[in-house]
């Protein structure tokens, strides 16, 4: 999938960029991304034959805001989307560091596979191996076998961002709350804590 972070790269997390003006700023930056992905890969195809160009959002620093969501719904993205894992390949000093940023988003302390993981990467000229060190694990995540527990699954977000789909507010929508278990979640900040901030 082919989608957008913006034509401009700047965060939309301070409360002066809930006013109109910003929400004006807005339409104009996430207008002119949609419209020159839509221009640059429109017409390109995936094996599916659906458009490999997704209408999602990564926003930069992941910051948000509501004249931003409003802004990018209004400009035609669907979902806006996030990362569980931030491999900072800006920042790999050699392709040893990038291969193990990326294992360190896809496998778990015991090697086991993490499940539903999105890992954020860069094409950028500061994120010299990311590529390489991708083609690598991938290559290698191929030729294991099927019943391999180290091998993975890689999909696009469209495999999972179908019509409709929706995970907000959960809670109102399935009134049956109590038959649901709850995980067991540590302070934030803590080293096994259901929210692990990663430093996008």
């Amino acid at each position: 999938d082919i989608s957008s972070h913006s034509e401009f790269h700047r965060a939309m997390d301070t409360v002066e960029y809930n006013s109109d003006e910003a929400y004006q700023s807005y339409l104009v930056d996430y207008g002119t991304a949609y419209n020159k992905l839509l221009y640059a890969v429109g017409d390109v195809r995936l094996t599916d034959g659906t458009s490999a160009f997704k209408p999602y959002y990564r926003p930069p620093t992941l910051a948000i805001s509501k004249a931003g969501f409003r802004a990018l719904y209004d400009t035609g993205y669907e979902y806006i989307v996030s990362g569980s894992y931030s491999t900072h390949d800006y920042e790999q000093p050699d392709l040893d560091s990038m291969v193990n940023a990326i294992k360190e988003g896809i496998y778990d302390r015991n090697g086991k596979v993490i499940n539903g993981a999105v890992l954020v990467m860069h094409m950028s000229d500061e994120s010299i191996f990311t590529p390489i060190a991708l083609d690598l694990l991938l290559t290698i995540n191929e030729q294991r076998a099927d019943n391999d527990p180290a091998k993975f699954t890689a999909l696009p977000l469209s495999a999972y961002l179908k019509n409709n789909y929706d995970q907000s507010d959960y809670s109102r929508k399935n009134n049956d709350l109590n038959s649901r278990p709850v995980p067991e979640i540590n302070p934030i900040g803590s080293e096994n804590s259901l929210y692990h901030n990663t430093g996008y």
